[in-house]
C-alpha cells in the first residue's frame, strides 16, 4: 500500500474506511466540511494498484464524526482515521447511512484486516 507524501502517511494510519462497491456518486461537500483531503493507492498481492481520494480524520472530533450523515460516497472515495500511533480500535458506525468496508492497517502500511 503506497500513499502520497502527506503527514498522514501510512505509518500513522490505523483504519481506512471506503465506500462499498456500488454506483459512483459524489459525497455531499457540506457533510465533510473541515476534513482535509488526500490521495492514496492500495497495491494488491497480484500487483494491481487502486487509487482512492480520501478525507482525513485526524482529531478526536473528526474520529467521532467520521462519515455520519453522509448519504453518498463514490466507490473511489473513503476516509482515513489517523490515530497517531498503532493501537487497537473499534468503530461504532452511528448514523452511518451508506454501506462501507473497513480496512485496518498495520504501522508498515500492510492490511491487517478487512471488515465488509
Amino acid at each position: 500500500m503506497n500513499g502520497n507524501r502527506t503527514p498522514a502517511r501510512l505509518a500513522l494510519v490505523t483504519a481506512f474506511v471506503l465506500a462499498a462497491t456500488g454506483p459512483a456518486t459524489t459525497a455531499r461537500a457540506q457533510s465533510l466540511d473541515g476534513f482535509a483531503r488526500s490521495e492514496l493507492e492500495i497495491e494488491t498481492a497480484d500487483g494491481a494498484v487502486h487509487g482512492f481520494r480520501v478525507y482525513l480524520a485526524r482529531t478526536r472530533a473528526q474520529h467521532a464524526r467520521g462519515l455520519m450523515f453522509v448519504t453518498e460516497l463514490a466507490a473511489d472515495q473513503g476516509m482515513l482515521f489517523d490515530y497517531r500511533r498503532p493501537q487497537r480500535v473499534s468503530m461504532w458506525m452511528k448514523n452511518t447511512l451508506i454501506p462501507l468496508d473497513m480496512l485496518f492497517l498495520r504501522a508498515d502500511g500492510t492490511i491487517a484486516n478487512i471488515a465488509q
